[in-house]
């Protein structure tokens, strides 16, 4: 599993063009800072697409769609690896600058997150991909278009 990290990590900074600044990432989730309760893949896509820093409690959830974000933020889970997305396809597209962190993204068969031209300066820090399948071309963890400075540690 650490060399598939070592390879997704990788894979984000290839597929960069041109990085200017290293985007930093989320902090972590302060002691005692409140977090969000999802119960849904639309609970937490809602909370996403709201912009600002979301601290999200943690939660095992099931992709059903994919979820584009267009308002920058973070996307913080309040115990790194306790919030657990799994999909059958593509589950996240970065619109804008998102920090994400904490997180384990599986499962996906399609990219697990699309970074389009919007989304200069995201960053996915202290998360996993697991069990991705997609092996007909580069991208099943992060796959960048063109352009966008993203960081990925």
């Amino acid at each position: 599993m650490t060399k598939f990290l070592i390879a997704a990590a990788s894979l984000c900074f290839m597929l960069s063009k041109v990085v200017t600044a290293t985007p930093s990432c989320p902090a972590p989730a302060a002691t005692g800072e409140a977090c969000i309760t999802v119960n849904s893949y639309s609970a937490f896509s809602a909370a996403a697409k709201s912009g600002g820093r979301q601290v999200f409690c943690p939660f095992t959830l099931t992709a059903d769609r994919n979820v584009a974000i267009y308002s920058a933020g973070e996307l913080v889970c309040q115990t790194e690896g306790a919030c657990v997305i799994t999909s059958g396809g593509r589950y996240i597209d970065f619109r804008a600058a998102i920090g994400m962190s904490g997180f384990v993204l599986q499962g996906a068969t399609y990219y697990t997150v699309l970074v389009r031209g919007g989304g200069n300066g995201s960053s996915i820090c202290h998360s996993q991909f697991r069990d991705s399948t997609r092996l007909d071309r580069a991208g099943v963890a992060v796959y960048q278009n063109r352009g966008p400075a993203m960081n990925c540690s």
